[in-house]
């Protein structure tokens, strides 16, 4: 399969407490899906807090996901195959990163 004819997918990342944010972010990945050939991930970050992780929940009351290291790990290693790189350092930065 070709690189053009592959979906490309862009993480749209935000921290929205009041809101306005988030109402930009899906305006922003509305766009983006309007692009032939693109997606939008949409995901939050949870607020800094004292709560520990045992304490909060991993899943947020409302809206989209929290980002995930894979989703992080997941657009660098989309970055590393459009530049071009080998198969061998793919695995390689995965191993690492995973």
């Amino acid at each position: 399969m070709s690189q053009s004819s592959k979906s490309q997918e862009i993480l749209v990342l935000y921290y929205s407490p009041g809101g306005t944010t988030a109402e930009m972010a899906n305006i922003i990945a509305r766009g983006v899906e309007e692009i032939d050939g693109m997606q939008a991930r949409v995901r939050t970050v949870p607020a800094v807090s004292s709560a520990t992780e045992q304490s909060a929940s991993s899943i947020p009351d409302s809206g989209p996901l929290y980002a995930s290291t894979d989703d992080l790990i997941d657009r660098l290693m989309a970055e590393i195959t459009l530049d071009g790189s080998d198969a061998a350092t793919e695995q390689q930065m995965d191993t690492v990163l995973r």
